[in-house]
């Protein structure tokens, strides 16, 4: 707080103990002034603060970059309007399975004994056949595949040597291209540690690459 011209003609006229308490006073004020002054950009700053965690604690995985797992334990919003029936919404494209026309494997199922009065249908023709499909995945298995290079001695110059191996088989024993790519994605998209997927491997197929040989084909 700041005196004017009259007021300053005003201290100097005034007794010097009256002056002095007029002083104090002064002081106390511009304190007091500073003070709200700090506090109010403290309001400010924190207000900033708020905001800021406000928008980060709505973001998610579906308004932001943010993946999946860090939307923690929140219940997803429900696309099904309120009251309406349990069930897909109305005009919801599903994924069906769907049975394809040239299966894999076929397997008959024989009918030899009627079921109502035991008489035999072993000689008697099928009328139609009722088809179900079973999807799955095989038992997986290493399977392992030996190139022979043809070594011959030529008969007019008498070198000894042999026709070339495929440029991916550079070694008497390696892993084939498949199953490093498997170690490959399992550690680059999944994240797997080293021994992780050589357990897995392991409990898939039998066969368990060492911590040393994955690394290399990540390098």
């Amino acid at each position: 707080m700041k005196l004017g011209k009259t007021g300053k003609r005003l201290l100097k006229k005034a007794e010097p103990r009256m002056a002095t308490l007029i002083h104090a006073m002064l002081r106390q004020s511009q304190q007091v002034e500073n003070t709200k002054q700090t506090l109010t950009e403290r309001v400010q700053q924190l207000e900033q603060q708020v905001h800021e965690l406000t928008r980060q604690l709505e973001q998610n995985s579906q308004n932001s970059h943010k993946p999946p797992s860090s939307d923690g334990l929140r219940k997803p919003v429900s696309l099904r309007p309120k009251g309406g029936k349990r069930g897909a919404p109305v005009g919801h494209q599903g994924v069906t399975l769907s049975p394809v026309e040239q299966p894999d494997v076929v397997i008959e199922q024989p009918l030899s004994t009627c079921s109502h009065c035991a008489a035999s249908l072993k000689e008697v023709p099928a009328v139609r056949y009722i088809p179900r499909q079973v999807f799955d995945l095989p038992m997986p298995r290493v399977t392992v595949t030996e190139y022979r290079a043809e070594e011959k001695c030529c008969p007019h110059c008498r070198r000894l040597q042999h026709a070339e191996f495929p440029q991916d088989v550079s070694a008497p024993v390696q892993y084939g291209s498949t199953l490093r790519a498997w170690m490959i994605y399992l550690n680059q998209q999944h994240l797997l540690p080293l021994n992780r997927i050589a357990q897995l491997l392991e409990d898939l197929t039998g066969t368990r690459p060492s911590e040393a040989t994955i690394l290399n084909q990540i390098r």
